[in-house]
């Protein structure tokens, strides 16, 4: 499973995944980039917002990626709901 950030990472550069969060391997200049935080918090404030104009639905949240998973299927299974965050099975 994967979070839709990490989706989009490995859509845009398979690389690119293998080499997130292994800073044994790889230092990543731009995660220290002051810059480039204050757009991602303004991304994040997107998200928020976004979620003002859902508030009934849900937002998957789990560090476990089959539990995400796991939450998001049962969600789907629902005839209307917005889903923020889900996780994504690739088999």
């Amino acid at each position: 499973m994967l979070p839709k950030s990490r989706f989009k990472l490995a859509a845009e550069c398979p690389t690119k995944l293998f080499y997130t969060g292994k800073p044994q391997l790889y230092r990543n200049l731009k995660q220290e980039d002051s810059f480039l935080a204050m757009l991602a918090d303004g991304g994040y404030q997107m998200g928020e917002l976004a979620m003002c104009f859902y508030p009934a639905d849900v937002e998957i949240y789990s560090p476990k990626n089959a539990e995400a998973g796991a939450q998001t299927l049962e969600w789907l299974k629902q005839d209307k709901v917005v889903v923020f965050e889900p996780a994504i099975r690739v088999r």
